[in-house]
């Protein structure tokens, strides 16, 4: 398997996920909507967002070697060697873990974050109002979705960083 045969797969394990947090995004909304009780404003909000989850989730299921070969450059024209180096391995580690990053922090955080704008929406209370809790929920939040994005879209610098020998070690 090829380093861009593995991102592949992770990113279609990622659409998987999507289209899960997409269904129980209905789910949400319909809460929302029952429990908010001052109009269907909130409950909107996660109704878009599960559309979104699910349009996006078809897509990248659609072209999960497409997106692995814009984040993983493609391999020597030589084609004879099947052994993965450390260096895309270590390519491959980033991209996973910000993948990962993604489906178990940045989303789940952000949908939060968008349920707790749409109340002070709803309630027509101006978004400086937000209190000093919710603010650092927004400051994590954007900080993960940062990291995560590097991971992602850096994996190579990162790779080529986490495997540079030390100057002052010697090779053996």
């Amino acid at each position: 398997m090829t380093p861009k045969q593995l991102v592949g797969l992770f990113i279609r394990l990622f659409a998987i996920w999507l289209g899960i947090s997409a269904i129980q995004m209905i789910g949400t909304g319909m809460a929302l909507r029952d429990s908010v009780g001052y109009g269907a404003g909130t409950a909107n909000v996660a109704y878009v967002a599960s559309i979104i989850l699910f349009i996006t989730a078809s897509i990248v299921w659609c072209f999960p070697l497409l997106i692995a070969g814009k984040l993983i450059p493609a391999a020597p024209p030589d084609g004879g060697s099947t052994s993965i180096s450390a260096v895309e391995t270590a390519t491959v580690a980033c991209i996973v873990l910000g993948l990962w990053t993604l489906v178990g922090r940045v989303l789940p955080a952000l949908i939060w974050d968008l349920e707790i704008i749409a109340v002070y929406h709803g309630n027509y209370q101006p978004l400086q109002s937000i209190t000093a809790r919710d603010v650092s929920r927004l400051i994590e939040s954007a900080a993960d979705l940062i990291v995560a994005l590097v991971l992602i879209f850096k994996a190579r610098w990162i790779a080529f960083h986490l495997l540079r020998p030390s100057p002052g070690v010697a090779k053996v």
